[in-house]
């Protein structure tokens, strides 16, 4: 099982409230319902792995899309249009994208008193980084929620071998990319820290890549590139949400991806935390 390459030919891609949160009030119930219709309908047409589509409503944004690189400018540039003491609801459906684009947004997202909805589909980068920045968080029921985890010094390590290989065409190559995954992974960890979460939670993720097949397997389909985990799990971390109607078995995550159809790749319900050990 691998849930999370880092090197893609020479670079990185990639209930309760934030530690960051501000003292100003969060967005009412009636203007997270209002904006959460609004973007459902006008999300409704859209496919969820097209490019990125960015509307603003009154009180909020909808993000709907695939999030690639210079993609962050136009959401930093609303989101930047709302007065950082001002409540807003960003409401995202997204099978995530590039790494620096989406924690870009997450990062800026920390500095409002924002509400972020997921709904329908929202993986890799998008959970890692957008519903994970909200001050208030909510999944919607029939929602998948789907990790890979993110960078780590143990993934740079093990792409060291690469790197050397490119190294001998240019050396720069190793440097620059060494350089920018170390750069990621500490921006990585200062969000999760100001975002109230342990900043080992993507490295715990990854354990399930150093297990032997036996053991993955006795936590999840060896198929699985994406994980699913419960809210009590994520909560060990500091991960909590307000709203989370998660599927509580292998069957019910299964049975909801084959609703959605081709917007879901393979995924994996954890019921129980990965052990600390790794495999040498």
């Amino acid at each position: 099982m691998r849930v999370w390459l880092i090197i893609g030919v020479v670079h990185v891609m990639a209930m309760g409230s934030t530690a960051s949160a501000q003292a100003e009030p969060l967005a009412s119930p009636a203007l997270e319902a209002a904006v959460t219709q609004t973007c459902l309908d006008w999300m409704k047409p859209l496919d969820t792995n097209a490019q990125l589509s960015l509307k603003r409503v009154d009180g909020g944004l909808c993000l709907n899309g695939h999030i690639e690189t210079g993609d962050d400018k136009p959401v930093l540039d609303q989101l930047n249009s709302f007065g950082k003491t001002e409540p807003l609801v960003m409401v995202v459906r997204s099978g995530g994208g590039e790494v620096k684009a989406a924690l870009a947004i997450g990062e800026a997202l920390l500095d409002h008193p924002a509400t972020v909805v997921a709904d329908t589909f929202c993986a890799s980068s998008c959970a890692n980084f957008l519903i994970t920045a909200g001050h208030r968080r909510v999944v919607r029921p029939d929602t998948l929620l789907l990790y890979h985890g993110g960078a780590t010094l143990e993934q740079l390590e093990q792409a060291l071998p690469q790197l050397r290989a490119f190294a001998a065409q240019d050396p720069q190559i190793m440097f620059n990319t060494y350089e920018d995954t170390l750069t990621t992974i500490n921006r990585q960890e200062a969000f999760l820290t100001k975002a109230g979460i342990s900043s080992t939670l993507f490295r715990w993720m990854d354990l399930i890549n150093y297990m032997a097949p036996a053991e993955a397997g006795s936590h999840c389909p060896l198929d699985s590139v994406v994980v699913e985990y419960p809210p009590v799990v994520l909560a060990r971390f500091g991960l909590t949400f307000d709203a989370y109607e998660t599927p509580r078995s292998q069957t019910e995550l299964d049975d909801l991806r084959h609703r959605l159809g081709k917007k879901s790749p393979p995924a994996c319900g954890a019921t129980r935390p990965f052990r600390r050990s790794r495999r040498s």
